[in-house]
Parts: structure tokens; C-alpha cells; sequence
């Protein structure tokens, strides 16, 4: 009965906070990996580039483990979801899972819910799943969009679809499954299918296959579960599928996992499970060793787990990675559609047979976790990870330890000795001190678990880059939730030119008539005094001046009455030095009450909690001076107020609606109407 309760414990943590960990980096590099060659070429180049960092949510804090979905149909809609909050216990009602939409490539997002809901019930649907998952999926030929979280008390999974691309979400579902469900994941092949995937904790607990799987193919209207348990999974991640028309396997439906008992080996290894038949059966394989596990082994520590991650490129190529056990480095092995043990018309198996790993993380990312892969054109990979530049395991990093997330590209993947170059994603340090990768939630002194389990990476149909992470660096360590596309460097694809986008900078113009209630893609009505067109900063001195163009400054008032229970128009310009991150902000207020004001997001600003927020309330700590001119408000204030710094990070303007600041709660906040894209902005 221990044995089978500790594999439970393991299980529900795993849901939770699942996070990988590594070992030091003890002895030569040829001693300290299992069947991994250490010495690719990889050099630090900064090779691609990305634009300022923008906050997909500008209130909700606590957020972690962010997904992104970039449609394939080239009309600019990426999608990012997040399970939002943390409170305890574990079967108590937690925080929803929240889905923010982008119309522009990126540019800017707003968070999208079911309109059917109560106003105060923000989400795509009126439950309360999350339980610390979430997981989204796009049809790639329609407007489908699917989402799904684990219910409080893991008895069932919500199921929720949407088929007009987000503007309404019709369709709730409980999914439910004797024996408790865990970690779902998603995939639409097309049409009105879909696959959802889970473990079941029952099944896990008996030592046998515990993946189940569900089908629905009427666009999420309903749901059919398989009682068949098709593997054993210690922990899995995205399903992925070959589209690809020129693949000898096209159609086959990856998913990648953790192919070990934790309570009987000492080291987890790399397993994928492929079927041919749209989930109606699999045959699993073994990719690859050394995965991270920390006190997994007999005896052992619970510490968390590791998830190794998998995409296919435009052939049917497959590429995997990993965090090591014995190096805390990320490694990638790959699976050759080509060779004759994997090509299913020369009589072999889609992902039998994988080659060497290789490791990708290099110099700043000495010491490297968390990371995720999408692939192009054959051979074109990036791999995406946090990493800093101390020697041994994340968790026990110094308090002075500086974490970014990292970009590994290639153009030569495939090749038993491919090339990479590793770039910076963010224009700051992320996170500080230890990286806590403990399950259980119970970290080393120093280590924080605010990153949480993955960054993710996806790319547009040009090749592009788009990356979103978690970010907890500022004096309360308020966890964002951040995202950044590709300014420069390769294409994906082959054959496209490389990109050579300008870096965003003030003035930052935003286009007219996008200020829009509801939010709708082909609908809404267009808000002129919530309506943002530019942001500008400039320095006068020992001043600094943000300046808001908006549509029409005479009508602010109804653009506050048409949003419902609103009682407020906030108009903000947030934004970070080095190590902080702060605000401005003009309030205008039903019946025509005017404030401005400045504050630096601490411990100070948390919606009904300060000791355990799950929200921001842009709390005011200096007043500041305004003006309203014409269609321009200028907000002035001292640069002591903000430290000083001689640099502002990721500046964004934006036009929010709802509640006044005494009658905000984590479910009834602030909407975003309008937002102009980030910049950074030299003093």
C-alpha cells in the first residue's frame, strides 16, 4: 500500500507543479552523460532576435506553465493559455484556465471569455477547472478551438470548444473516468475532430498502461471516451501529428513521454507512443536516456519530474528533447523519416529508431531546464529553454543567479553533427537565485517555484518565431505570464529570406476603430474613448512624460457604460527597469471623477490578498500630474519614482474597463480594450 499511495502522491504533484532537475556538472563532459555526445557545435551568437516582451495578461499574476498556437492559415490569430492561480487545498476550487487571443501576428493580446458567463466569471467557460493545467488546440482548417483543465478533486477533465475562433465559447463538457484524470493534452486534426489525452491516477497506481484518450467529432459538442488504456506514461506532453503531404507517415499522431516507473528505476529514459489510426491503437518506442528525474530511484527524494518535449517537421521528420539528469543540459535526438526502420512503405515504424542525442545548451546556459522544440523545413529546429550560467543543479543556484530563456537554432538538425546557435528571447533577467524544480513545492533555501514546468515555442506560416515563458522578476515576486516574436534571423522554412524587422520603438502608433466590446474577431462595437492610437515617452529633464492618443477624449464616459458592471476607464502605460517593474496610469471614473497616478508592482499590489495574489491592482503610490489635450493625456512624473534607471523594458500602453479598484476580486478585473504593441525606450 505505500508503494502505491507514494505513486499517486508522485502523480497529483506531477499535475501540479511538474518541473525537470539536473545534477552537477561533476567531472569531464564525457563522464557525466549517458549515451549523449557533448560537443555540439553550438555558439553564442545572439543569431535571431525578438521584440520587447509583452505581458499576455496586464493584471493576473500566479499564472505559470503558458501554451502557445500560432494559426497555420496565415490570418495573424495566436493563441496563449495559462492556468491562472494557485490555492490550496488541491481539491478545493482553483483559479480558471485563461486564453488570450492576438489578432496581429503577436503585437498585442486580449483575454477572451464566454459571454453567456456571469460578468464576474472571466474565462472561456463558467466552471472553475485548472488544478496547475491547461491545454489548447486549433483545428488547421476551420475556426475550432478547443480547451481543456482538470476539474477541482481530478474526477473528470472540462472540455470547452469554441467555433468561431474564440469570440464565444457554447460548448462545456465534464469528461469523467473512474479512477481520477490527470495532465490532458490536446490535438484537432480537422473538421469537427479532436483527440483529448490524459492519465488516469488509478491506473498509474496499478503499474499498468494508465494513458486513456477521448474523441469528439462534432466540434467538442460531446465527447467519446476510449476505456481502453493504450500505454504507461510516468509523464507526457503534446500530442503532435505529421501533416505533412510529402511524409510517408502522414496522418500518424505523436506523443512523446517520461518511460519509466518512478519508484523502480533510478533513471527515467524517453519514450514515444505513435499511432496510425487516430488513436485507436499505438506501439511505443524508446528515444533516449538520461532524462531528469532528481530522487526519483528507490530511496530516493520526490523532486519533480522532467517532461521531454517532440514536434515534426514539414517531412515527417521528428525531433525530441530533454533536460539530462547528469548534466542539467538540454539535449535533442531525432527520427529520420527517411531511414528504412522508420518509413512505413519500406516495412518500418514511424519513430522506431532515433539517433545520438546531442547537447544544445552551452555557456550562458551552463546550467539549463524546461525546454520545448518546433521544427520547419527538414532540419530546421529551435529549441527553447531557461538556463544560467552556474555549475550545478538548478535548484541550488546562488541567489545571484541569472536566468533568461534561450533560443537553439539549427538549419542542419538532421546532420550527426548539426550546428546551433543560442540567442537570448528576453531583453532582461527573468528570474533570480534558485530554479525550484521540487514537485511537492517544498524548494531548496533560495529556490523559488514561479517559472514553474515549460516555456513554449510555436511558428507562423512564414517561419517565424513566437515564444511566451514566465517571468517573477520584481520585488514581489509576481509571476507574468510574456510572450515575444522573431525581429531577426532565419526563417523556418526553407527558402524564405531571413527576417529583418525594425525594433519597435516611441513613438509607438496603434491602429484606429480596434477598441472594440465585445471582443469579436468580425463584431464588437468600436469604443472611441477607449479607443488607444499611440503611445509616446520622452524626458524633460528630471521628468519623464507618457503621452495616450486616444480615438475621442470627450467620450470617455460611454465607452465606461458599455461594458458591463464596469464602473472605471484605466488607461495604463506598464513597463520594467533591470530588476522591477512599475506603471502609469490616467483613471477616469463613472461620472467623470479624474486621477493619475504611479506605482512599481510589489507586495502591496495584490487583489484581495496581498500575501498570496493572484492578481495585480495597480495600487497607486505617487500621485502624478495630467493633462488632457485635445485627444492626448500626458501623465507626468519624476524619474526617481521609477529608481532611476536609464532604460524602460518592455513599455505597453493599453485601454482597460471594469471595476473600480474597492470592488476588484480575482474574478471580476479589469478587460483590456485596446493595446499597442511593446517597446523599449532608452532615458
Amino acid at each position: 500500500m505505500a508503494r502505491i499511495a507514494r505513486l499517486v502522491l508522485c502523480a497529483v504533484a506531477f499535475s501540479l507543479v511538474l518541473a525537470p532537475i539536473g545534477v552537477g556538472h561533476a567531472g569531464p563532459a564525457t563522464d557525466r552523460h549517458i549515451g549523449i555526445d557533448t560537443a555540439p557545435n553550438t555558439t553564442e551568437q545572439d543569431t535571431l532576435t525578438f521584440n520587447a516582451a509583452t505581458w499576455v495578461d496586464l493584471q493576473r499574476v500566479t499564472g505559470a506553465d503558458p501554451g502557445v498556437d500560432v494559426d497555420t492559415r496565415g490570418n495573424g490569430r495566436v493563441f496563449v493559455d495559462f492556468p491562472w492561480g494557485r490555492i490550496r487545498p488541491l481539491t478545493s476550487i482553483t483559479l480558471p484556465n485563461i486564453v488570450a487571443r492576438s489578432l496581429d501576428r503577436g503585437d498585442t493580446f486580449r483575454t477572451l471569455f464566454d459571454e453567456s458567463c456571469p460578468t464576474s466569471n472571466s474565462q472561456p467557460h463558467c466552471g472553475d477547472p485548472g488544478m496547475g493545467n491547461s491545454t489548447l488546440a486549433l483545428s488547421p482548417d476551420n475556426d475550432n478551438v478547443y480547451l481543456s483543465g482538470i476539474v477541482p478533486g481530478f474526477g473528470s477533465m472540462s472540455a470547452s470548444a469554441s467555433s468561431n475562433a474564440g469570440d464565444t465559447w457554447p460548448a462545456f463538457n465534464a469528461v469523467t473516468v473512474p479512477g481520477g484524470m490527470d495532465r490532458p493534452w490536446l490535438l484537432s486534426p480537422g473538421g469537427q475532430t479532436a483527440y483529448l489525452e490524459w492519465a488516469n491516477l488509478a491506473l498509474a497506481a496499478s503499474a499498468g498502461p494508465d494513458v486513456q484518450y477521448a474523441t469528439t467529432q462534432d466540434g467538442g459538442a460531446s465527447w467519446n471516451v476510449d476505456p481502453i488504456p493504450k500505454y504507461r506514461a510516468g509523464g507526457a506532453t503534446r500530442l503532435v501529428m505529421d501533416r505533412s503531404a510529402q511524409s510517408p507517415a502522414r496522418g500518424t499522431i505523436y506523443q512523446v513521454f517520461e518511460e519509466f516507473d518512478p519508484l523502480a528505476k533510478d533513471t527515467p529514459r524517453v519514450g514515444i507512443a505513435v499511432s496510425t489510426d487516430g488513436t485507436k491503437t499505438f506501439q511505443t518506442h524508446h528515444v533516449g536516456d538520461d532524462l531528469a528525474c532528481g530522487g526519483c530511484g528507490p530511496g530516493g527524494v520526490y523532486r519533480g519530474f522532467s517532461l521531454p518535449w517532440a514536434t515534426v517537421d514539414t517531412a515527417g521528420n521528428l525531433y525530441a528533447v530533454w533536460g539530462t539528469e547528469s548534466g542539467s543540459d538540454i539535449v535533442m535526438s531525432t527520427s529520420n523519416i527517411s531511414d528504412p526502420a522508420n518509413d512505413p512503405t519500406q516495412g518500418g515504424k514511424p519513430g522506431s529508431t532515433w539517433s545520438t542525442p546531442v547537447r544544445v545548451s552551452t555557456g550562458a546556459a551552463e546550467t539549463a531546464v524546461v525546454s520545448n522544440v518546433v521544427a520547419g523545413s527538414p532540419g530546421n529546429v529551435a529549441i527553447v529553454y531557461y538556463g544560467t550560467n552556474g555549475s550545478g543543479i538548478p535548484d541550488t543556484q546562488p541567489d545571484n543567479a541569472e536566468w533568461h530563456p534561450f533560443v537553439a537554432h539549427s538549419a542542419n538538425a538532421l546532420s550527426s553533427n548539426p550546428d546551433f546557435t543560442q540567442s537570448v528571447i528576453d531583453h532582461r533577467v527573468v528570474h533570480t537565485g534558485g530554479f525550484c524544480t521540487d514537485g511537492m513545492g517544498t524548494c531548496p533555501a533560495g529556490g523559488t517555484r514561479g517559472l514553474r514546468n515549460w516555456m513554449r515555442v510555436g511558428m507562423d506560416p512564414d517561419g517565424r518565431l513566437y515564444t511566451t515563458w514566465s517571468d517573477d522578476n520584481n520585488d514581489g515576486n509576481r509571476t507574468g505570464i510574456r510572450f515575444a516574436k522573431q525581429l531577426t534571423g532565419p526563417s523556418l522554412i526553407a527558402g524564405k529570406p531571413p527576417f529583418n524587422d525594425p525594433v519597435p520603438s516611441s513613438p509607438m502608433a496603434d491602429p484606429a476603430g480596434d477598441a472594440t466590446w465585445p471582443n469579436r474577431i468580425g463584431g464588437g462595437t468600436n469604443l472611441p474613448g477607449a479607443d488607444l492610437t499611440g503611445v509616446e515617452l520622452d524626458r524633460a529633464g528630471a521628468n519623464i512624460r507618457f503621452k495616450l492618443s486616444v480615438g475621442d477624449a470627450k467620450r470617455f464616459e460611454e465607452a465606461v457604460n458599455e461594458v458591463p458592471s464596469a464602473d472605471r476607464l484605466l488607461f495604463v502605460v506598464r513597463f520594467e527597469t533591470a530588476d522591477q517593474e512599475y506603471f502609469a496610469a490616467y483613471e477616469y471614473s463613472r461620472g467623470g471623477a479624474v486621477r493619475a497616478f504611479t506605482g512599481r508592482i510589489d507586495a502591496d499590489d495584490g487583489v484581495e490578498s496581498n500575501n498570496f495574489p493572484n492578481a495585480i491592482n495597480f495600487a497607486a503610490d505617487d500621485e502624478a500630474r495630467a493633462t488632457v489635450t485635445g485627444d492626448t493625456i500626458t501623465i507626468r512624473q519624476k524619474l526617481s519614482a521609477f529608481g532611476s534607471p536609464s532604460r524602460f523594458l518592455s513599455v505597453v500602453g493599453a485601454a482597460l474597463i471594469g471595476p473600480s479598484e474597492s470592488n476588484e476580486t480575482r474574478f471580476k478585473l479589469l478587460n483590456t480594450i485596446d493595446a499597442a504593441r511593446a517597446f523599449d525606450h532608452g532615458l
